[in-house]
């Protein structure tokens, strides 16, 4: 029989089967023949839409064979992505079991998500049952879902409000490709008036794609502040900035100073109005009070805060035990005294003392001994180091991943 366009010489013996059954059982006898066959084959669309009994001889092998667990999930990839890029072909797939009354693929539908894969090998297969039941989920969304998984949805006539619905469905059935589209979809509704809106929704519930998305929208309008992640807000200008800092202090975690602010008082207003505050970055700002700053605070940004010196950072480390990130880049006027302050920050991993050009050999062994449990440790351009400090740093910090 004619064969597919651009079949490798490896595969010509198949031009002796005679018609597309027997085909297909030579090449299933010839092992992986068969999915280097039907790669070939699915590319000549001329062939697949002219030999659609040999594809549905395919689709029903793998089908049977996935649901007995013996099908690669390479495979079972590659033969999803050649029936979604054929219509013709997703009308040769069997259904081979329903959903609250709707008919699907198992080899597709699970392979979107493990959560799905579980419910037909354990409520179906393990049963031997071919009816599915999934209580509690409105039928429309199940038939979305198994639209989605076998020949992909046009998201865009869904609703916003339809939109989150599906969204949070495909959460909860674990959908990555479909929590993904759908972000992407809600993506068009986000506009200057709602950025901070979204931007708070979309900390609460996880939701990534549309976080960047809400960031870009809202940061595009250069009204004073900035919008970072993970759930952060920089001030640009104080008194421009403080309305949009209102709507989004509840779910922030991160403050950010630029080097102007804060003033005193405003900088105790924003501290107090931010209840769940884990990072602080105050680089080259002015002196704030410690007695504001939550004991809690994991992570400080102290760069180039020329007021920062032995006594204030043993004030600092007093006040804030619980440091797991340290920034001091540039704190001229820190000495050994200062870091030895350091060793009292037992939750500490990753401490960042570049540019503090006086620091010496002896300094880091101090710290090799008081934080033993550095993760990440920066030193760059640090020119009084010597090469003999630095080939000790596999011996004194054990646990050291990075080093800069």
């Amino acid at each position: 029989m004619e064969l597919p366009s651009f079949i490798t010489p490896a595969l010509a013996y198949t031009a002796n089967a005679k018609e597309e059954t027997a085909l297909f059982y030579l090449l299933r006898s010839h092992g992986r023949d068969l999915w280097d066959f039907v790669q070939i084959a699915a590319a000549d669309v001329t062939w697949t839409e002219q030999h659609l009994s040999f594809f549905k001889a395919v689709l029903g092998y793998v089908t049977v064979e996935h649901l007995r667990g013996s099908l690669s999930s390479e495979t079972g990839g590659m033969i999803a992505k050649i029936v979604q890029s054929h219509s013709a072909l997703f009308q040769e797939l069997p259904l081979n079991m329903t959903l609250e009354g709707f008919p699907f693929n198992t080899l597709l539908f699970s392979l979107h998500s493990r959560k799905l894969q579980d419910l037909i090998v354990k409520e179906g297969r393990d049963q031997n049952v071919t009816a599915l039941h999934w209580k509690g989920v409105d039928p429309k969304w199940i038939e979305v879902v198994i639209h989605f998984t076998h020949q992909g949805t046009d998201l865009w006539k869904l609703s916003e409000e339809e939109l989150k619905i599906l969204l949070s469905l495909s959460e909860r059935w674990e959908i990555p490709l479909l929590t993904q589209e759908t972000q992407q979809v809600l993506k068009r509704y986000i506009n200057f008036d709602n950025a901070l809106n979204w931007f708070v929704e979309a900390i609460r519930e996880g939701w990534p794609l549309l976080q960047e998305a809400a960031i870009q929208k809202a940061n595009q309008q250069e009204k004073g502040y900035r919008l970072f992640l993970p759930a952060g807000f920089a001030f640009e200008n104080f008194d421009r900035g403080w309305d949009a800092f209102e709507q989004v202090a509840n779910i922030l975690t991160h403050l950010q100073f630029v080097a102007d602010l804060p003033r005193q008082s405003p900088f105790i207003r924003a501290c107090t109005h931010v209840p769940h505050l884990i990072g602080l970055s105050l680089e080259g700002a002015q002196m704030p009070s410690f007695d504001i700053w939550p004991p809690h605070l994991g992570e400080l940004d102290l760069a180039f805060c020329a007021w920062l010196d032995d006594t204030t950072l043993r004030h600092l480390v007093s006040h804030c035990p619980s440091l797991i990130r340290l920034r001091l880049t540039g704190c001229q006027r820190l000495t050994y005294n200062g870091f030895r302050e350091l060793g009292k920050l037992r939750l500490l991993r990753d401490l960042d003392l570049s540019l503090i050009s006086h620091l010496k050999d002896e300094d880091i062994r101090l710290l090799a001994q008081t934080n033993p449990r550095l993760e990440t440790l920066k030193i760059d351009k640090c020119r009084l180091l010597t090469p003999d400090i630095l080939r000790e740093f596999p011996r004194l910090f054990r646990s050291l991943k990075n080093r800069f």
